[in-house]
């Protein structure tokens, strides 16, 4: 009786409706995070997560749900180049070796590229413009990771936004100075204009749904608060009251909500 009462009053109106437009600003706020992950993985195609590690960890890395890809080499010292990072191919064969031009700019194509640590040796067939890793095929990569103690852990994420979480997720939560040492490739700094303008509009909107959530909760608590003695004298305890309040409130955020679905439903049919 008392809820049946509650419903019919012409006040609840206006709540609902304040309801149906708060989850449309939660609408809002997702879609505005959507297009901002969208802008971030737009404007860093290329770009990769670079760390070492020991194989151990690769289990842990692949299940971070914000890991995309995970890519591992290796690194191995040359007779002549210096360091390199080594990674597989599938369209190398034997000991072929596609270098990068960072590393081999001043070798010449066909020269036998020796690596005295694995005593291999490959045959650079080819430079890689703007890169800073190298390709072997497959079998000669397994050869080499055989016999490496630490792995290069090139990852991508699905969510370019996250750059920050991702590394700390990468790290274990670990100290920095404990954690991996992670150098991240083409990543576009060039994202400020766009962040100003998306923690604004969705400041302002947190804003707004807050003020609404506050104005149906004070509203109605008047609206208890002026009729306790009442319910006292029907044996009502003040738990009880309170148990009342909540109820009617989340009624009417379910009736928003419903109000919602239908309509946000309709638009979806058209």
């Amino acid at each position: 009786m008392i809820i049946r009462n509650f419903l019919h009053k012409k006040n609840n109106l206006i709540y609902i409706l304040v309801c149906f437009i708060l989850f449309w600003l939660i609408v809002l706020i997702i879609t505005l995070d959507n297009r901002r992950m969208e802008f971030y993985n737009e404007a860093n195609k290329t770009a990769y997560i670079e760390f070492k590690g020991n194989y151990e960890e690769y289990e842990r890395i692949k299940n971070l749900k914000i890991i995309n890809t995970i890519a591992i080499g290796i690194e191995a010292v040359t007779e002549f180049n210096g360091t390199i990072k080594i990674f597989p191919s599938t369209e190398l064969s034997s000991n072929e070796l596609l270098g990068s031009d960072e590393t081999f700019k001043s070798t010449n194509n066909g020269s036998i590229i020796r690596l005295p640590y694995y005593d291999y040796e490959l045959l650079l067939i080819g430079k890689i413009n703007n890169n800073t890793k190298s390709f072997v095929s497959e079998e000669v990569f397994n050869i080499l990771l055989a016999e490496s103690n630490e792995i290069v852990y090139n990852v991508t994420l699905n969510d370019w936004s996250k750059l920050g979480k991702a590394i700390s997720d990468i790290n274990g939560n670990f100290p920095f100075e404990k954690g991996h040492f992670i150098s991240v490739y083409r990543y576009s700094e060039d994202t400020s204009n766009y962040d100003t303008l998306y923690y604004i509009f969705r400041t302002v909107i947190i804003v707004i749904l807050a003020l609404g959530i506050t104005f149906i909760i004070k509203d109605i608590y008047t609206q208890e608060k002026e009729k306790s003695y009442m319910y006292y004298c029907l044996g009502f305890t003040k738990w009880q009251l309170r148990a009342l309040g909540i109820i009617k409130i989340g009624l009417l955020f379910v009736l928003g909500f419903i109000a919602f679905a239908l309509v946000y439903g309709v638009i979806l049919l058209l």
